[in-house]
C-alpha cells in the first residue's frame, strides 16, 4: 500500500545550452493540420443526395478541370416492382446551380482554399463572439462593404440564417412587416421569427401593393393606440421622454425566386421615403450578375434611370433644333444634372448568400454601424452558431476584392450575354409552330423561369383544386421533365407548385402551369445554351404527348 501510495517522482530533464535550445527550435516542422493530398481537381464537394426514390439525383463528382459547368451524375431508378439497378454514370451540363460566375470551379481559387486550410484547418471551433473569429472572417467583412460602399457589414456562416436571424434581430412583436407572398424561404423564416404584424402582397402588382400599403397603414394606427397605453407610470414616461412606436418593414427579394423577376427598386424606395419604411432587401440572386461592377440591383436601376436621362437628352436637343408647330404644348424641360441613382446605403441592411456569384457558403449582411453591432448582440445565427470555416470565408472575400478592383467585368459581361442570348432563342422559339415555351422572368434574371405547356385541362386525379393541374401532378409532370433532361445531358432546376409536399405554404400564390428553371453561368457554351432549348422543346413534346394520352399523370403513377 505504501509503494501503491508513493508519489512518482518526475524524470530529470536533461540540461540544455540556449544554442541546443535554439538548434531544436530550428529543426522542429509543424504537421499539419489535415491531410488535403487526396483533394485532387476532379474530386468532388457536394454532397451525396440520398437514394430511393425517383425525383433524387446522386452527384459524384464535380468536373473541376471542365471549361464548362458539369457534373458527373447517375439517376436512382424509377420506382417498380421488380429492382431495378441505377443508371450508370453519365456527364451532364450543370444548368441548376446558382455559382453564375463559376468560382467554386476556378483553379487559384481552390488552390488558395488548400493553403488556407493547411494553415487554420477546416473548422473554426467557435462562435465569432468566442474564439471563432479568425483573420479571414475579418476580412471577409471588410472586402464587402468596401464592395458595396456601406459603412461594414457581419459574416454568418450560413447563408439561410442570415435572413432568418437579421429580421428579427430588428422586427418584434409591436411592428409591421410588408412582405411579398413569393419572398425566398429565408426571409420567410425570418418574418415568422419576428411575430410581427404581417401583409403579405404582390410588390409586382402596384394594385396590390397599394392594397398591402393600405392594410398596414390602419393596423398601424391601431398598434400606436396600443401601444400608448403602456404600463410604464405617466411621470416616468414625461421624464425620460418616453414614446412608444411602431417599427415598419418593407421585405423583398431583389429578383424574385419564384418568378426570376427584377423589383421595381425606385417605386419601393419612394414608398419606403413616404411612409417611413426600413428596407429590407436579399440581394441573393442579383449582387455578382446585374449592374457593370457587379454591384447588383441598385447599380442596375442607377444605369437604367442614366440610360432614360441621355435619351431624353437627345431627344430634347433634336426637338429644339425643329422648328416649334402652332399651337403646341411646350414640354417639360430635361433636368441638365444626370439622376444621382442608388445605391446600397439606400437600403436599412441588405442580405445575400454567397453561395451564388461567390462559390462558396454562409451570408453577409451589409448596413450602417448601428445596424451591423446590433446584430453581433442580437443575431442569434451570428451569437449561438460556430462561425464559417476560415477556407469558406477566403474565397468570397477574394472574389468581391476582384469585383471591387473590376477584374471580373469580363465574366460579368460573358454571363449577361448569355442570359440575352438564352432568352433570344426561346422567344425565337416562341414564334415557331409547335412551341410549347415561354419565359417568365425578366431580361436580366441569371435564372431564367421557363413555362411549359403540357396540354392539360383538365386534372386526372379527381382533386379540388381550382386550377387545371393539382400540385401531385404538376409535382410529377415536372420530374418527367427534370428526368428526361438528364438523360439527355442537361441538370436543370425545378419549379414545384407551393402546396407539394414538404414545401410550406406562408403567404405564397400557386401560379398556373408547369415551369422549370435554366440557370446561366459565364461559362456557358454558346452549343449548350442552344443545345438545352433544343432539349427542352424535344422533351415537352414528348411530355405532352405522354399526358394527352393520360400516361404518367395522377395520384397512381
Amino acid at each position: 500500500m505504501y509503494k501503491w501510495l508513493k508519489k512518482q517522482k518526475a524524470p530529470k530533464l536533461p540540461k540544455l545550452s540556449k544554442q541546443e535550445i535554439q538548434k531544436r527550435i530550428d529543426e522542429w516542422k509543424a504537421s499539419p493540420l489535415s491531410d488535403i493530398s487526396h483533394l485532387t481537381t476532379d474530386r468532388s464537394f457536394f454532397p451525396i443526395t440520398p437514394i430511393g426514390t425517383s425525383d433524387s439525383i446522386i452527384i459524384q463528382s464535380r468536373c473541376i478541370g471542365e471549361p464548362t459547368p458539369q457534373l458527373i451524375v447517375s439517376l436512382p431508378p424509377v420506382e417498380s416492382s421488380t429492382p431495378v439497378s441505377p443508371t450508370p454514370p453519365m456527364k451532364v451540363v450543370d444548368f441548376c446551380s446558382s455559382d453564375y460566375l463559376n468560382m467554386s470551379r476556378d483553379s487559384k481559387l481552390i488552390d488558395m482554399s488548400r493553403k488556407v486550410i493547411e494553415k487554420y484547418g477546416v473548422g473554426s471551433c467557435g462562435p465569432r463572439g468566442f474564439y471563432g473569429t479568425m483573420t479571414s472572417h475579418l476580412r471577409l467583412e471588410e472586402a464587402f462593404s468596401k464592395f458595396l460602399g456601406t459603412d461594414a457589414s457581419i459574416c454568418y456562416a450560413l447563408g439561410y440564417a442570415t435572413s432568418a436571424s437579421v429580421i428579427p434581430a430588428f422586427s418584434k412583436q409591436s411592428d409591421i412587416i410588408i412582405a411579398d407572398n413569393n419572398c425566398s424561404m429565408g426571409l420567410k423564416s425570418g418574418i415568422r421569427l419576428s411575430r410581427s404584424f404581417v401583409v403579405w402582397c404582390d410588390m409586382w402588382d402596384l394594385e396590390d401593393l397599394q392594397r398591402g400599403l393600405n392594410e398596414a397603414e390602419i393596423m398601424f394606427k391601431k398598434l400606436e393606440k396600443k401601444n400608448s397605453r403602456s404600463v410604464i407610470p405617466q411621470w416616468i414616461r414625461q421624464s425620460m421622454n418616453f414614446q412608444p412606436s411602431t417599427r415598419k418593414f418593407i421585405v423583398f427579394d431583389s429578383i424574385s425566386p419564384k418568378s426570376g423577376k427584377v423589383c421595381n427598386f425606385p417605386i419601393l424606395h419612394e414608398i419606403a421615403e413616404k411612409y417611413g419604411y426600413r428596407m429590407c432587401m436579399d440581394e441573393t440572386e442579383s449582387i455578382g450578375v446585374l449592374g457593370k461592377h457587379g454591384k447588383g440591383v441598385t447599380e442596375y436601376w442607377t444605369e437604367r434611370l442614366l440610360d432614360e436621362w441621355e435619351q431624353a437628352r437627345k431627344r430634347e436637343k433634336r426637338d429644339e433644333s425643329e422648328p416649334r408647330r402652332r399651337g403646341e404644348v411646350e414640354k417639360e424641360k430635361v433636368s441638365p444634372l444626370p439622376p444621382s441613382g442608388y445605391t446600397s446605403r439606400d437600403v436599412s441592411f441588405t442580405t445575400l448568400a454567397l453561395s451564388s456569384s461567390f462559390g462558396s457558403v454562409g451570408g453577409i449582411c451589409v448596413g450602417s454601424h448601428e445596424v451591423i453591432e446590433h446584430q453581433r448582440l442580437n443575431g442569434l445565427g451570428y451569437v449561438f452558431s460556430a462561425s464559417a470555416p476560415p477556407f469558406l470565408a477566403e474565397v468570397p472575400a477574394q472574389v468581391a476584392e476582384d469585383l471591387s478592383a473590376g477584374k471580373c467585368e469580363a465574366q460579368l459581361k460573358r454571363l449577361q450575354h448569355n442570359i440575352s442570348v438564352l432568352r433570344d432563342t426561346i422567344m425565337h422559339q416562341e414564334h415557331a409552330e409547335g412551341n410549347n415555351l415561354h419565359v417568365r422572368s425578366d431580361r436580366m434574371s441569371p435564372c431564367v423561369h421557363v413555362s411549359i405547356d403540357v396540354g392539360v385541362s383538365q386534372c386526372s386525379c379527381d382533386s379540388d383544386s381550382p386550377h387545371a393541374l393539382c400540385s401531385v401532378c404538376k409535382t410529377h409532370i415536372i420530374n418527367m421533365i427534370w428526368r428526361k433532361m438528364l438523360l439527355k445531358g442537361y441538370c436543370i432546376d425545378r419549379n414545384f407548385p407551393v402546396n407539394a409536399p414538404s414545401i410550406p405554404v406562408e403567404g405564397e400564390k400557386e401560379e398556373e402551369g408547369v415551369s422549370v428553371s435554366i440557370r446561366v453561368s459565364s461559362e456557358h457554351s454558346l452549343a449548350q445554351l442552344k443545345g438545352v432549348v433544343r432539349e427542352l422543346q424535344s422533351v415537352s413534346e414528348s411530355i405532352r404527348s405522354d399526358v394527352s394520352s393520360g400516361a404518367g399523370v395522377g395520384r397512381a403513377e
